[in-house]
């Protein structure tokens, strides 16, 4: 993430970078000049540049999971007591990991709760409860990882942790055993990467217990695995090309996603996107009624995920809010909305969503302030076209009757010209339909009296 900084260069600070975006409509500062701001505030070391840098980094892109480790990382590094150390970590972990769809972040999450509670002795068992769950948390519902391919470590060394745990009575020992077995069966259920592994591991496991036994565990559990095996081959041709290659042990350059151009690439991206969520829904592991939990913590990381890397695409934030709200989870939903709007401050898809359930909660003077904020917006991009247009056109030899003053211009202007036409005329039809919205809306609670005073001042509006 590191970039090289000219001694003279006065790069923008963070706070600069967030009031550049609010008062620049639809638009968001370039990735490149908020890893700017942090590696400057990580070479100051000064902890208030770096907390105000990562701040900004995060309010602009949500979940970005490097960004979130290496803010607390900065804390766990500091020449302090480790007791002022942990506090501040922790307060970040607690606003995050609840939220988060990273495999890293709870990765990273828990090795710290191992080096926090670390009991060389294996007989603490306060520590260790504490620990395990920790992985719980992790791994389950209603906030875990764990149907994450990505998660197969994870799953890993918790039936390590479990398997080491110091028995010395026969009950501690079929407790433990007990236990080993629930996780393994979860694991040996999910389309992980390692899934083979834990099949193989499960089946040594449960021969070196009982025999006899074992076979009929092994035969109860193979449909569910065979389909998770079955699944992973089917999620791999999904997602090859959505998500980077990782590095390392599953661990990620920091991505920060680009204002889409919709060329053919970034069409072609959202059909991938649309048609993996859409077979994810279908529910290829045919988790049963009763493991529900499993099925929505499996959808909603998905989204959660789908949502940070395709951020500027209105599209999936109305799919993961649809699903949101198709399982029950109508405050979560309102929260996709908005923050789904906070990216894409110009999407009438999403704005109209959003205006759609306040006025079915009855919230009608927040659907008057959501249209008095997406007006102006509209105005102000609409107005950023046109001036955009008509550089373009003067800088082509263009005049203001939009002939050309080069006869040499070739048919590439014209096409040109002609999009941008279209562009210009979209954007316009938009923003007349915004108006007449807002009026059906002021009309259905307030009459006709109230709609009108909204037709004036669409009638005053000269675009």
């Amino acid at each position: 993430m590191s970039q090289d900084v000219a001694p003279g260069d006065n790069p923008p600070s963070s706070d600069q970078l967030m009031q550049n975006s609010s008062q620049n409509s639809g638009s968001t500062p370039p990735q490149s000049e908020f890893e700017m701001v942090v590696d400057i505030a990580q070479g100051s070391g000064e902890t208030e540049k770096i907390r105000t840098a990562y701040e900004a980094l995060l309010q602009q892109y949500p979940n970005t999971a490097a960004a979130q480790i290496a803010y607390i990382e900065h804390y766990l590094s500091q020449p302090r007591t480790f007791l002022e150390s942990a506090q501040e970590a922790e307060s970040l972990f607690k606003r995050w990991v609840k939220s988060s769809p990273s495999v890293e972040l709870f990765r990273f999450y828990l090795t710290y709760i191992r080096r926090i509670h670390a009991d060389p002795t294996r007989r603490d068992a306060e520590k260790r409860e504490t620990i395990r769950k920790a992985y719980e948390f992790a791994l389950n519902p209603p906030h875990g990882i764990g149907q994450d391919k990505d998660s197969g470590d994870i799953w890993l060394d918790y039936i390590q942790f479990l398997s080491e745990a110091d028995t010395t009575t026969t009950w501690d020992q079929q407790q433990n055993m007990d236990a080993l077995r629930k996780v393994y069966h979860r694991a040996v259920q999910i389309p992980l990467d390692n899934v083979e592994r834990l099949w193989q591991d499960l089946e040594a496991f449960e021969m070196k217990l009982n025999r006899i036994t074992a076979k009929k565990f092994m035969s109860d559990l193979s449909p569910a695995h065979m389909q998770a095996r079955t699944t992973y081959r089917q999620l791999m041709n999904h997602v090859t090309g959505l998500y980077p290659p990782a590095t390392g042990q599953g661990t990620q350059e920091m991505y920060l996603p680009t204002l889409p151009t919709f060329n053919l690439e970034d069409r072609a991206l959202v059909g991938r996107w649309k048609a993996y969520l859409k077979w994810e829904e279908n529910n290829p592991l045919e988790i049963e009624e009763k493991d529900r939990p499993f099925l929505i913590l499996r959808l909603q990381t998905v989204y959660r995920k789908a949502v940070v890397r395709m951020r500027y695409y209105s599209e999936i934030w109305f799919m993961a809010y649809s699903w949101t709200k198709s399982v029950g989870k109508k405050d979560e939903a309102m929260n996709i909305l908005k923050n789904g709007r906070e990216a894409n401050p110009l999407s009438h898809l999403l704005t109209y969503a959003y205006v759609d359930a306040l006025e079915l909660d009855k919230r009608y003077k927040e659907v008057e302030e959501v249209y008095d904020a997406f007006l102006p917006r509209l105005a102000a991009d609409l107005d950023a076209t046109e001036e955009r247009i008509k550089a373009a056109a003067a800088a082509n030899g263009v005049n203001s009757n939009g002939e050309t003053t080069d006869s040499s211009q070739s048919s590439q202007d014209s096409d040109r010209k002609s999009r941008n036409n279209d562009e210009l005329l979209e954007k316009r039809q938009e923003y007349s339909l915004a108006y007449i919205n807002y009026m059906r809306f002021i009309r259905r609670i307030n009459g006709v009296n109230g709609a009108r005073l909204i037709f004036k001042r669409a009638r005053v509006d000269k675009r």
